[in-house]
């Protein structure tokens, strides 16, 4: 297993849960919906941690945008000050990467897809929007 497994692991492991929202209680983090347009969430230390996130996004959305946030907040330097997601692109950067990692093995913790199990249907199962699905497939299967 590799340091972002390793985390995510521990994490699930520690409060029992991998819910994105439960665990961002659990470490201390306040999650509230603003009505950003472009910019699905981030992460922001002002006196606590925060990560907003849009009210617009589908409710698997937002979880994919509380457990990327969590991943900056677990995986990165807490005074590098804030990250965010507004669209998956082709070109991201390592923290990018790192976070949208930790999202998926969060996200699909203990779960693979079934044998002849499509990625439409596993997707639904699982509770994880399609194309997030589709993109890191090749990491849920390690």
């Amino acid at each position: 297993m590799d340091y972002i497994t390793n985390a995510v692991d521990d994490l699930v492991t520690k409060y029992d849960t991998n819910d994105p929202f439960v665990l961002a209680d659990c470490l201390g983090l306040i999650v509230e919906e603003f009505p950003f347009r472009s910019t699905k969430g981030l992460i922001i230390n002002l006196d606590r941690y925060y990560i907003p996130i849009s009210a617009h996004l589908p409710y698997n959305m937002k979880r994919a945008a509380v457990a990327h946030e969590i991943g900056h907040y677990v995986l990165s330097n807490p005074n590098s000050g804030y990250f965010f997601i507004s669209e998956f692109t082709l070109f991201e950067t390592k923290v990018e990467a790192e976070a949208n990692k930790f999202m998926i093995h969060l996200l699909t913790y203990g779960t693979s897809p079934e044998q002849d199990e499509s990625l439409v249907y596993y997707s639904r199962r699982v509770g994880v929007p399609l194309e997030i699905i589709q993109r890191y497939y090749k990491d849920i299967i390690q």
